[in-house]
């Protein structure tokens, strides 16, 4: 198993397609392989010091039925979910710091900030390092 995970990562290559024409093929030398059925499982490996860390250590976050919610994991998206604001950023905290510590980039592009219920919070925003994430209005 060790031998065919380091053969697809080692000698990846790939193509882009794109309006009927075709790049030249080119070396992939990072990340996991998108559509691969293995790539959730290798994220998963991966990120197994932060998912346990926070599932083990945290008083923040949600839970059902005594199963702990707070961190919901799946390919190269996380969901972080808590009942209060606060809450959610000593989640997003906790996940810097893994991040920091373990080389990885979190993309501030792509994270979205969602409210629940009845709320009528104006200025509303989590921190991100040095970023602003505002609370998104979704109709």
């Amino acid at each position: 198993m060790v031998n065919v995970l380091f053969s697809l990562y080692k000698s990846g290559t790939a193509t882009v397609s794109y309006l009927g024409c075709k790049s030249k093929i080119f070396q992939l030398k990072q990340g996991v392989r998108q559509g691969s059925i293995i790539s959730p499982h290798m994220y998963n490996i991966y990120n197994k010091y932060l998912l346990e860390h926070i599932v083990n250590n945290s008083v923040n976050g949600t839970s059902l039925y005594g199963v702990y919610t707070g961190i919901i994991a799946y390919a190269d998206d996380i969901l972080l979910l808590s009942s209060t604001k606060s809450g959610l950023q000593n989640l997003i905290n906790t996940c810097t710091m893994y991040s920091n510590d373990s080389f990885t980039k979190i993309n501030t592009d792509k994270i979205e900030f969602l409210l629940s219920g009845n709320h009528q919070i104006e200025n509303c925003f989590i921190n991100l390092s040095d970023k602003k994430i505002t609370v998104q209005t979704k109709n």
